[in-house]
């Protein structure tokens, strides 16, 4: 499965402005670039869904705990690999599953301790 369209378009708008993109590095940076936009992704669609689970759910308070950061939480959790194919997997099962995704079960089990 390719990367959604709103990704590869973020991905190629913000290679359009890495100042040293040439023919020699250009496979590498775009690889760190679509790796970094894909991460992103993911941080900001947890984001979104804890805010859901945070309003939704009558159990706690769901406040994040003091200095703790969903960039944070995600290199811990889902991060361990920098592979563009896993990444992408983990960015479509969120957006598929929402708040019922293996991985923002993790990251909820991970806040919670």
């Amino acid at each position: 499965m390719g990367l959604a369209l709103p990704l590869a378009t973020l991905v190629a708008v913000r290679a359009g402005k890495i100042p040293a993109l040439n023919s020699l590095n250009m496979e590498e940076e775009i690889t760190n670039l679509t790796l970094e936009v894909l991460k992103e992704e993911i941080v900001n669609r947890l984001f979104i869904l804890y805010e859901v689970y945070r309003d939704t759910t009558p159990t706690g308070d769901g406040d994040l705990p003091e200095g703790v950061n969903f960039h944070d939480v995600s290199e811990r959790v889902l991060f361990s690999v920098d592979n563009i194919h896993w990444l992408n997997h983990i960015y479509i099962d969120l957006v598929d599953h929402g708040s019922r995704s293996e991985y923002f079960v993790q990251v909820i089990q991970f806040l919670g301790g």
